[in-house]
């Protein structure tokens, strides 16, 4: 079986609907890699987001080393991006080699999906941790919210209980 690792990003995105797409795609695994799990949604937040997908028999990881630090960000954005994905692959990605073995051995046993903030992947790092890790292990680097079509799911609506997103 040809092995996939997927992205996506939770921006502009309700929790339920977040939820019914990686069910979609087949997600085992939520890969959490922002440097700070920390979001102004409460239910994006690592512990929060943590607690739900156990709730929903996903595995959960926050690995903050994988992610960029703002302050990192901050230098580079908006007119630099493509300067920091470099950065991001030649300097910060080596130091964390360890993880990403322990993440290529994590795709041949789950289906996974890289989280983190940017809806669109080429704004984001994910896209460029997808394909390093994809690289080495010869699978397919996905996006979910392109593959998938989300046209039809039923949006949270303030106020919803989420505890149960794919009910």
């Amino acid at each position: 079986m040809h092995k996939k690792l997927y992205g996506i990003g939770y921006q502009q995105l309700a929790l339920g609907d977040f939820f019914r797409i990686l069910r979609k795609g087949g997600v085992q695994c939520v890969l959490d890699i922002r440097a700070r799990s920390f979001s102004r949604r409460p239910e994006f937040r690592g512990y929060s987001l943590g607690k739900v997908c156990t709730e929903n028999g996903l595995l959960y990881r926050h690995e903050p080393r994988l992610g960029i630090d703002k302050e990192i960000r901050a230098s580079y954005l908006p007119n630099r991006r493509e300067e920091l994905f470099l950065v991001y692959k030649k300097v910060i990605l080596p130091q964390a080699r360890d993880l990403i073995d322990n993440i290529c051995e994590l795709i041949e046993s789950r289906s996974t999906v890289l989280l983190c903030y940017e809806r669109e992947s080429h704004l984001c790092h994910r896209k460029v941790l997808g394909e390093v890790i994809c690289d080495r292990v010869s699978a397919t680097y996905q996006e979910l919210r392109n593959e998938l079509h989300v046209a039809g799911l039923r949006t949270a609506c303030v106020g919803e209980d989420v505890s149960s997103p794919v009910a």
